[in-house]
């Protein structure tokens, strides 16, 4: 289905398509300021300015994450099926990650 050039759902389309390109640029970068950063401190709280750093940009993906998932939603008649399913993968990502840290904690407390 084409859709004409200047009309509203064009604009809702490429709405949420910077939105996914802005996750994902946050995303990375959460990634690559966190690696790329010194790590400071002494002793056991060395290295969490590192971590201190990820979670921030991590927590701002997620508010782009919503954000993204509230437009979608929002002009689902407008966006193909393809769109309506990748608006939700940055959700799941983080709630995968999410999954895992809870995991790798479990498995360290009950296992080892």
């Amino acid at each position: 289905m084409e859709i004409p050039q200047h009309s509203p759902a064009r604009r809702h389309v490429l709405m949420v398509a910077a939105l996914q390109v802005l996750w994902i640029l946050v995303f990375a970068l959460s990634i690559v300021l966190a690696a790329a950063g010194a790590p400071t401190g002494d002793g056991f709280t060395r290295g969490l300015n590192r971590l201190s750093t990820f979670l921030a940009w991590q927590v701002a993906a997620i508010v782009v994450a919503v954000g993204l998932l509230i437009v979608a939603r929002r002009f689902k008649t407008e966006l193909s099926p393809t769109m309506r399913l990748l608006a939700k993968a940055p959700l799941a990502a983080h709630g995968l990650m999410l999954l895992v840290v809870v995991g790798a904690v479990l498995y360290a407390l009950f296992v080892q």
